[in-house]
């Protein structure tokens, strides 16, 4: 406590110098935030891009040279030491876009960009006019170095595209450019088309400035270039398109661009042949003697296949040979179609090596007939059909693209032998033009209409397809059958079970019929051979003791007291034949807990120890079977007590499987099974016994010899 309030002291002393310090280090920034650091476009632009996203307060000056339409915000501005981009869309600057050529002084912060340093403006303030700087004369390859970012640049080349975007008003309509020239390629985009139609830009040698702009990706690599300017009026001709474009020189399609010590013609240029393929306003080929060219078509113009044309378009190795690029075409005639020559596909797949000689067999552009083994019929996203054709272990493809396609395909199956005519289209590897002599890769066939495939053998009835159909039809009914005939097996197992249960059912009422009846004969013996005779001896002494009661009181009382001896051994009787009567319920208990609740009560009535166990898995028995197998425990105890006088009795339930053993061991005097008193006699006990496991489908077995005890021994056997 003392030291804490020592230093609370040495604060209190202190907070007046740490105040002072405090303020002077909150001066300190803030002088720091509104005084920013003066810096060239070029140096923001120069700056490592993890510097640039610290947001880096910096004051440039600059003549802006781009500038986007409408208030955004986005504009470019450039000095001698280069060009920036501006952002000034932030809502704490609300002012106008200053218009290019304006001197302009930025406040803002540095920002990373997404491809290059950026300065997000804060405040603009414009201090006047000045003129533009002059534009740099560079190449396509260096504008894809990145390295003229934002800066103004200048390129000579020939106008070989031009796309108009119509806007409100015509000059105010974008423009977007192709140039082409021993510079390169290059897009150019006018904010403003200036009223200037495409077709005065066409074909013309021109000059162009403007602002360079990469096109970048996500991971701020240059994936392309173009130049912004304002205004397509900026655009220098420096000579314009011919007047009429087919007035333009003939050129052989033989030498469609040879080799010229003046370098290569990217001018227009025309050919003329005879059409022998059509994609309606999209492109089409021509031929001429053994040469075929693609021309891909700057507008529609209605052409069949026959007419004799004049082509006026741009040259352009887009894979491998000169294709004609932004074609217009007049009809000058007609001409016989050239005949389509039949090859095999080696001949156009495996060339030979020397370029020289190759040129024998130069099959792209032109008409050919191929036959082979249609394998399958595709259809595309477009709803045109493709051929999969087998040409001498080749895998042809032949492309179907003319409307109403149905008939053909219906008269088509797989696995016919076709013979189909079109134009060969070969496609090279990727190696081209890496590798000098790059092999094709592969080729393709455009039929021209339905009479160019001819159906030479036809395809036997039972096509993969069908057989697939009848396999599979062949299957569901033989599933069907399965299940049909499972169905009917069930139900006949069902019906079996229900006969057998009620065959058991009417069994079990025998027996427990026959049982009643051993039962009530056995009864009726044991009444006569016990309570009957002990009720006569009670009647005889009561008799006698009624006689000597006055004469001779003593003997009449011996008598009465052996009355009352022979009434309670008859009482006795009676109760070991109402027990042994007795069918023990189970009540959802198992057997041995049964067994061990009747020889427990056995032995409490007489001098006899009882024991029971079990073997094997303990099984659920059904009832009839325990109250049976009950019954005759107790008729073995019973006779063993009755007869045998044993000290200890041994119960033992065996379960095996299919069957239950029941084993009833005393160590009585024992007897003589062949000797053993039986109906004649009037003793039912063992009879009843074999009798009871007879019905059951069981065996009752007894095992005894005098002086060794006696053993019962019962199997039942248990249905699965």
């Amino acid at each position: 406590m003392k030291s804490w309030c020592t230093g609370l002291e040495n604060l209190r002393s202190h907070r007046f110098g740490f105040l002072i310090s405090l303020s002077i280090i909150a001066l300190f920034t803030a002088a720091r935030a509104e005084a920013p650091r003066g810096m060239t476009p070029g140096d923001v632009h120069s700056l490592p891009r993890e510097e640039a996203a610290l947001a880096l307060p910096v004051k440039v000056c600059g003549v802006v040279t781009f500038a986007y339409r409408g208030n955004s915000g986005e504009f470019v501005i450039e000095d001698a030491s280069g060009g920036l981009y501006i952002d000034a869309s932030d809502p704490s600057w609300a002012g106008n876009t200053p218009p290019v050529g304006s001197l302009v002084e930025i406040t803002g912060v540095t920002g990373e960009g997404g491809y290059a340093p950026v300065l997000k403006a804060r405040s603009v303030k414009i201090l006047g006019q000045a003129p533009l700087p002059v534009a740099r004369p560079v190449t396509a390859n260096q504008l894809l170095t990145g390295r003229f970012d934002s800066m103004r640049v200048e390129v000579r080349g020939i106008v070989i595209h031009v796309v108009s975007q119509n806007g409100k008003k015509p000059e105010s309509a974008n423009i977007s450019l192709e140039l082409v020239g021993e510079f390169g390629r290059v897009t150019v985009v006018a904010r403003e088309s200036g009223g200037i139609a495409p077709a005065d830009l066409i074909d013309a040698e021109v000059i162009v400035r403007g602002v360079c702009f990469p096109f970048f990706n996500e991971r701020a690599e240059v994936a392309g270039v173009r130049l912004n300017m304002p205004s397509a009026r900026e655009i220098e001709i420096t000579q314009p398109p011919p007047a009429k474009p087919f007035s333009t020189p003939l050129v052989k399609m033989e030498r469609l661009q040879p080799f010229s010590p003046n370098g290569t013609n990217f001018h227009r240029q025309r050919i003329r042949g005879t059409v022998t393929w059509v994609n309606p306003g999209k492109y089409l080929y021509l031929q001429e003697g053994n040469r075929g060219v693609r021309v891909n078509l700057a507008e529609e113009f209605p052409v069949n296949i026959g007419d004799r044309i004049d082509a006026v378009g741009f040259p352009s190795v887009s894979t491998r040979f000169v294709e004609w690029q932004q074609a217009v075409i007049r009809k000058i005639g007609e001409a016989a179609v050239p005949a389509p020559v039949a090859i095999t596909p080696k001949l156009v797949l495996f060339p030979a090596v020397r370029v020289q000689d190759r040129a024998a067999n130069d099959w792209d552009g032109r008409l050919i007939t191929l036959t082979g083994r249609l394998t399958r019929i595709e259809t595309l996203k477009t709803g045109a059909r493709q051929l999969f054709i087998d040409s001498d272990g080749y895998g042809i493809t032949a492309l179907l693209e003319w409307p109403d396609q149905g008939r053909t395909i219906d008269a088509l199956r797989p696995g016919s032998r076709i013979s189909t005519t079109g134009i060969c289209v070969v496609d090279y590897s990727k190696t081209w033009p890496i590798r000098f002599f790059a092999g094709p890769s592969e080729m393709r066939l455009l039929p021209r209409g339905p009479t160019d495939i001819i159906v030479l053998e036809a395809a036997s009835w039972w096509t993969p397809l069908r057989l697939r159909l009848a396999l599979g039809a062949i299957f569901a009914i033989l599933l069907a059958s399965l299940v049909w005939a499972r169905s009917l097996r069930r139900q006949v197992v069902k019906r079996t079970a229900a006969l057998a249960s009620e065959t058991r059912a009417r069994r079990d009422a025998e027996v427990e019929f026959d049982a009643t009846l051993r039962e009530r004969e056995r009864m009726a013996v044991d009444l006569h051979d016990t309570v009957e005779q002990a009720l006569t001896g009670v009647s005889y002494q009561l008799v006698v003791a009624e006689a000597l009661h006055e004469s001779e009181p003593k003997r009449s009382m011996q008598h009465l007291e052996l009355a009352q001896q022979l009434l309670a051994q008859s009482c006795e009787e009676v109760r070991r034949s109402v027990w042994n009567l007795r069918a023990q319920s189970l009540n959802g208990r198992n057997l041995a807990e049964v067994l061990r609740d009747v020889s427990a009560g056995l032995s409490t009535r007489n001098p006899v120890q009882t024991r029971v166990s079990v073997i094997g898995g303990e099984q659920e028995l059904p009832d009839f079977i325990a109250g049976h197998l009950l019954l005759l425990a107790q008729e073995s105890m019973t006779n063993a007590i009755k007869h045998a006088s044993p000290e200890n009795i041994l119960i033992t339930l065996e379960f095996e499987q299919n069957s239950v053993e029941l084993r009833v061991h005393d160590d009585g005097s024992g007897f003589e099974p062949g000797n053993a008193p039986g109906l004649a006699e009037g003793h039912l006990g063992l009879q009843g016994m074999r009798e009871r496991m007879k019905r059951l489908g069981g065996v009752v077995k007894v095992e005894s010899s005098p002086g060794q005890g006696t053993t019962v021994r019962a199997r039942v056997p248990l249905q699965e």
